[in-house]
């Protein structure tokens, strides 16, 4: 049900989703567990697959899709709540995830939603890494909400396509480091 990402071509070609350990790492490395928690994830794409099936691996009590057209979100995911993202509030949830490329460079300064939409969350990740701060995390800032972007993710995704290609086990260590130099520049 995840799309694939990183290919591993051999004697056998195989398909992966880095998307999820990638989203997986950050979530650890933050400290956050998903399991029991009320989650709400921004749109309805590719990323929020890995994302969804990610968090119901790990035990959320409650997975949201927020969408602009969530008649077709519950196609995608049935038995899953889908809300209209007009409709939202994020006060009764633990996690919201953005998906969406909404607020993404070199559209910065756009958010899915409001900065009274998203009052009350308990925690905030944004895939988005470019800019460091999208307008999703400003607001979640600003409304001291603990938030995160995307960038952790997208050195763990590295690493996880470097380990599938290079079939060699990466110390999580080098992500570590990868993420702080990137932090710096």
């Amino acid at each position: 049900r995840d799309r694939v990402n990183t290919i591993a071509v051999g004697e056998k070609t195989v398909g992966y989703n880095t998307d999820y350990h990638g989203f997986g790492l950050t979530l650890e490395f933050e400290g956050f567990n998903p399991s029991d928690k009320t989650c709400a994830v921004l749109g309805s794409g590719g990323s929020s697959r890995a994302v969804v099936s990610y968090l119901e691996d790990k035990g959320a009590k409650s997975i949201s899709i927020v969408s602009r057209d969530p008649d077709s979100a519950a196609m995608k995911y049935p038995g899953l709540l889908c809300v209209s993202i007009d409709r939202f509030e994020a006060k009764d949830f633990d996690l919201v995830v953005n998906t969406t490329p909404v607020g993404m460079s070199p559209k910065a300064g756009f958010s899915p939603i409001t900065k009274s939409q998203l009052n009350g969350a308990g925690f905030v990740m944004d895939l988005i890494y470019n800019p460091s701060e999208t307008l999703l995390l400003k607001y979640a800032r600003e409304l001291d909400i603990p938030c995160l972007n995307g960038l952790y993710m997208l050195v763990a995704q590295a690493v996880m396509a470097e380990q599938i290609w290079n079939q060699k086990q990466y110390d999580r260590q080098l992500i570590h480091e990868i993420f702080e130099e990137l932090q710096e520049l």
